[in-house]
């Protein structure tokens, strides 16, 4: 099949899978299906509570999702679901699912202002082709030396310098 035929498939695939995955009886069958069964017993499944709002913006234009609130081990939690079935593989991917991830935390965040910590959020994120063999899903990969992001952890902050005055 063509390359540009097969981009064409894949774009009207997921609009559907976003429709079905935002049913929760879909939504809760594709959790039990491909999950661990430990974390699906983290998981309190009817009380998820889709979220209506998308966590996209323009520059991730082949991505999708879908949101939900839940009890995850007794706590609010977030399930969410990101679609790439028509995103081509790139060495940004892990990047630019963190950057979902950050978007939803600070969306989270500004609706919920009395809380002290982040809600766990269970990020799945939905592929065609090979999983495994596709791109580093960390972050650090993303970097031009990701040895040196890892040493200095530098996903966790920015170096602390004490600054004697």
């Amino acid at each position: 099949m063509k390359e540009k035929n097969k981009e064409k498939i894949n774009q009207v695939s997921d609009p559907y899978v976003k429709a079905s995955l935002s049913r929760k009886e879909v939504a809760i069958d594709f959790l039990k299906g491909h999950l661990p069964k430990k974390l699906v017993d983290m998981l309190d499944l009817e009380s998820l509570e889709l979220i209506k709002e998308s966590f996209i913006d323009d520059f991730f234009q082949y991505h999708d999702d879908v949101t939900y609130k839940a009890k995850i081990n007794g706590q609010e939690g977030l399930i969410y679901f990101l679609i790439e079935l028509s995103l081509p593989p790139n060495n940004l991917m892990a990047f630019m699912r963190w950057c979902h991830l950050i978007s939803l935390l600070e969306s989270y965040l500004q609706q919920n202002k009395e809380v002290k910590k982040l809600p766990f959020v269970l990020p799945i994120c939905l592929r065609n082709g090979q999983v495994e063999n596709s791109f580093s899903p960390s972050v650090y990969d993303c970097f031009e030396e990701p040895a040196i992001a890892r040493e200095f952890k530098l996903l966790e902050g920015p170096l602390l310098v004490k600054v004697d005055s």
